[in-house]
């Protein structure tokens, strides 16, 4: 039984390990994108992503960065991400409608606006009343 007991503790400090080195790549990206370089921002959060893959955080801060990058597109990709993971982000919803909007695509801007507001994200009610109608 004491075998078991070790393997089971090795495999927690090892996900412990990864959860912080994910937790540092994430601090960094947080802190360059805080500073405005986008760039090294994407890099260690791309970095975060690889370690933890599912962390919504990690894919929403890296599509703001796109989308302060005017990478619309990519934005919307990393957006999906943080949805699929955690389909309650108001901002999410919001941003990437605001993102959908600059590639032209006025339905699903709408549509994820419209999300937003129900999600209590309130400032989509005015793009709506401006854009939507």
């Amino acid at each position: 039984m004491k075998p078991f007991y070790q393997i089971i503790s090795l495999v927690l400090l090892i996900n412990i390990g990864c959860n912080k080195e994910e937790d540092v790549n994430y601090q960094k990206g947080k802190k360059f994108y805080e500073s405005e370089d986008y760039v090294s921002s994407i890099n260690e959060l791309n970095q975060s992503i690889a370690n933890n893959p599912m962390s919504d955080s990690a894919y929403y801060l890296r599509a703001s960065g796109k989308y302060m990058l005017s990478d619309f597109s990519g934005a919307i990709i990393d957006y999906d991400k943080s949805l699929d993971i955690n389909p309650e982000n108001a901002e999410a919803f919001y941003f990437r409608g605001i993102s959908k909007g600059l590639t032209k695509n006025k339905n699903g801007a709408c549509l994820d606006l419209s999300k937003a507001g129900e999600l209590g994200y309130e400032e989509a009610y005015n793009i709506i009343k401006k854009y939507c109608n």
